[in-house]
């Protein structure tokens, strides 16, 4: 079943012999034994050679479908298809297709390779999972899916699910992750806000006196107001540079945990955070901004 965790912890390995050459192949891959239908159900398209038939089973011909990363793994640019592969167990199989890369295990797994065998060519027992594809509102057709199997076998365990039900839970990770690290962002910003209040309302304090004399001198309060938004448009810039730096090192382990249409990296993530914090550092600087522009110069004069 694609996005199978599970799956992750029985990947099989080995070293794999195609006849495209001498040399032998080490791998680990996801495997899957699948019916004819498979690849039209999944909408998975076969690129080169054909799916699987009704008539690849025991006794017949063992074959093989592998992905586009499989195939160039084993076969390198050689076309595949009607070669011969011999697995780890010295058994043969004939490759007779190649299917499109997809996600088996994860959303965000990249360059996964995997190897699709006939359901029917197995010679153990296993439980088995049937794909239905509807026109129809898939949760319409649960009900329905479990009577017919359970006319088939009165004794089976059955458990139907629909897609929509299997991604929520393989983005469960993500969405998880993104909350958690959502929170810490928050709390971080909070921080900033209250760091950068309190760094500037301390540096007005102690630069009373000077903003009196400045006033005393002839400074209107736009000079005031400019002295106090440079203080802390330096610091501003300051953090904003250094902590781009820093998440543009952090960003890529922790890519890992998102699907790939989400690219972290996008420097309009950037530009966004940046304009965020500036925002967050505007409101900051009000309260400091508004002390500095209520300052008496006969009370400064006085100031210690």
């Amino acid at each position: 079943m694609p996005l199978n965790p599970f799956l992750a912890f029985n990947r099989p390995g080995g070293q794999f012999r195609p006849d495209a050459g001498s040399r032998t192949v080490r791998v680990q891959y996801n495997s899957n034994a699948v019916g004819p239908d498979y690849f039209r159900v999944m909408r998975i398209p076969i690129l080169q050679g054909r799916a699987f038939a009704d008539s690849d089973r025991i006794g017949a011909p063992r074959v093989v479908i592998l992905n586009e990363n499989m195939a160039r793994r084993l076969f390198g640019n050689t076309n595949p298809v009607g070669h011969i592969l011999r697995f780890p167990n010295n058994r043969d199989a004939t490759v007779v297709g190649i299917a499109r890369n997809c996600k088996y295990v994860t959303l965000g797994e990249e360059n996964a390779l995997a190897l699709y065998e006939p359901h029917a060519q197995q010679n153990y027992a296993a439980f088995a999972h049937f794909f239905v594809r509807t026109r129809a509102a898939p949760e319409t057709m649960v009900r329905k899916v479990d009577e017919t199997l359970a006319g088939l076998d009165a004794a089976a365990a059955v458990e139907t699910r629909s897609m929509t039900e299997i991604f929520e839970r393989a983005l469960l990770p993500s969405r998880l992750g993104a909350a958690i690290l959502g929170s810490m962002a928050l709390f971080g910003l909070l921080l900033a806000s209250i760091g950068l209040y309190g760094v500037l309302l301390f540096a007005i304090q102690q630069r009373t006196r000077e903003i009196g004399i400045r006033v005393a001198l002839g400074a209107t309060p736009g000079n005031v107001l400019a002295m106090v938004v440079g203080q802390s448009l330096r610091l501003v810039a300051a953090g904003v540079v250094i902590g781009l730096v820093v998440a543009a090192a952090a960003v890529r382990p922790l890519s890992m945990f998102l699907v790939p249409e989400v690219r972290p990296a996008d420097p309009l993530n950037f530009v966004a955070v940046a304009c965020v914090l500036a925002l967050v550092a505007a409101l900051a600087t009000v309260a400091p901004t508004a002390r500095a522009l209520r300052v008496d110069p006969a009370v400064a004069l006085r100031h210690e």
